[in-house]
């Protein structure tokens, strides 16, 4: 049935989605959330320049594997699917190498670990670490990024903290008395 309550139907919840592929998968929380972010940026049409595609950045040979696996055409750019091929391909990774580090890197380079070395891939651990630490405070990341969307000059500060430049002076820095009229 269709009609105007559909807009009332409930929306996929990817946050969600994804703390469930981390307790399914049996990761810290916010594992699944930082590497979707690191892949993608959190853009469910995400393409890199190598062909990954979505949200999960899946190449089109993996997502033809799993599409065949699932029974049905899955689509990288539908939020839902992206976090089912994220899910499948992390517990393929993490049931070959039983560590969540190497489940990384064959998730950026392959089950080949001779491949692992190139900087990409040498790299991405450590991202996704940082990813995690930058999800401590979700509100302040958000804001953030609402801020340099909007104001790009926001960006670039002496102390690296945006938000100084619109403090209210201190105590120190305030004038202690108003300029005479002229």
């Amino acid at each position: 049935m269709s009609g105007p309550w559909e807009r009332y139907a409930p929306t996929f919840d990817r946050a969600a989605a994804l703390a469930e592929t981390d307790k399914a998968l049996n990761l810290p929380a916010g594992f699944s959330a930082a590497q979707i972010q690191v892949e993608s940026g959190g853009k469910a049409n995400a393409r890199s320049p190598a062909g990954a595609m979505g949200l999960a950045q899946v190449m089109p040979a993996t997502l033809a594997s799993l599409s065949k696996r699932f029974g049905r055409e899955l689509n990288p750019d539908d939020e839902k699917d992206a976090v089912d091929i994220h899910r499948e391909v992390m517990r393929e990774n993490l049931e070959k190498f039983k560590d969540p580090a190497k489940a990384l890197m064959a998730y950026n380079g392959g089950w080949d670990p001779a491949k692992w070395g190139n900087p990409e891939t040498s790299a991405y651990v450590g991202k996704v670490q940082a990813a995690m630490k930058g999800q401590q405070n979700p509100i302040m990341a958000a804001a953030g990024k609402a801020v340099n969307a909007v104001m790009p000059s926001a960006q670039a500060t002496e102390s690296g903290k945006p938000w100084e430049r619109y403090a209210a002076p201190t105590s120190a820095s305030a004038p202690t008395s108003q300029p005479a009229p002229a």
